[in-house]
């Protein structure tokens, strides 16, 4: 399966609303988003592939590249590899599921705890409560495990996973119940976590700080839990020269999640 997005000239980072960046991202989160019970059609582990035309100014700058990188994954939770190649002139970013995993193996695992945290009488608060915890209860951070640690599949399949593999998980469940989310990564730190929406504004969740290591067996906290996105010391976004800022991750998902969010 192929994904083809005509790109105009783009500069500039995220942040501005005007650019064709936040189309890209719209759409490959719209086309996840509206495929999620059969990701199997979009899963390069399963032979397709996901494929953006993408113009030449993101493939030639550097900042550019990392800015768009970080607006992908900030939106599809499963693909851990991007390639910018060129032909005769025209670019074309490619994303890849390096997991050993198909994503559907993900989504089923999911559902199956979805149906064994979430209850009708679930308020949003209580529902992002309890895909947390559940993420935190099945997983050992563990960063010895190749491409699995940064996959979804790492938590779902193999229960160890880093970051990457936490903020993911948490994403796939939280858009599964249709609350607005998306991953920041961040340079400064070398770090991933996830911003939500709810009660009006975009608030910080780091399911992997929640999980501390420790000596005697597991730890569940919620020191970032539903925190502003700035009021953590812990929490640093990168600068615009750098990549992308708190302000383009808002505005990122104000964009992409414009229908939900008045």
């Amino acid at each position: 399966m192929t994904i083809m997005i005509v790109a105009s000239n783009v500069t500039g980072a995220f942040a501005q609303v005007s650019d064709t960046n936040l189309e890209y991202l719209k759409l490959l989160n719209d086309t996840f988003k509206n495929n999620i019970n059969d990701i199997s059609s979009y899963d390069t582990n399963s032979g397709n592939k996901w494929e953006i035309a993408i113009d030449g100014t993101i493939a030639k700058d550097r900042d550019e590249a990392m800015k768009f990188l970080q607006g992908v994954y900030s939106v599809v939770p499963f693909f851990n590899s991007l390639t910018i190649k060129s032909s005769r002139g025209n670019y074309k970013a490619s994303l890849e599921n390096l997991s050993k995993y198909e994503n559907q193996k993900v989504i089923e695992i999911a559902r199956t705890w979805l149906d064994e945290v979430i209850t009708k009488d679930m308020d949003d608060l209580e529902k992002i409560r309890a895909i947390h915890d559940k993420i935190v209860n099945e997983t050992t951070y563990d960063d010895s495990s190749g491409d699995e640690a940064h996959s979804p599949a790492g938590v779902a399949l193999e229960q160890k996973a880093v970051c990457d593999g936490y903020s993911r998980m948490f994403g796939i469940m939280l858009t599964m119940i249709d609350i607005p989310v998306i991953q920041v990564t961040s340079g400064a730190m070398d770090h991933a976590f996830n911003l939500v929406y709810i009660d009006g504004q975009w608030l910080l969740v780091d399911v992997t700080y929640n999980d501390p290591i420790v000596e005697n067996g597991q730890v569940l906290r919620h020191d970032y839990f539903l925190i502003s996105p700035a009021s953590s010391s812990k929490h640093k976004y990168d600068t615009s020269d750098k990549g992308l800022t708190l302000e383009d991750y808002i505005e990122i998902g104000n964009y992409i999640y414009k229908d939900k969010i008045a």
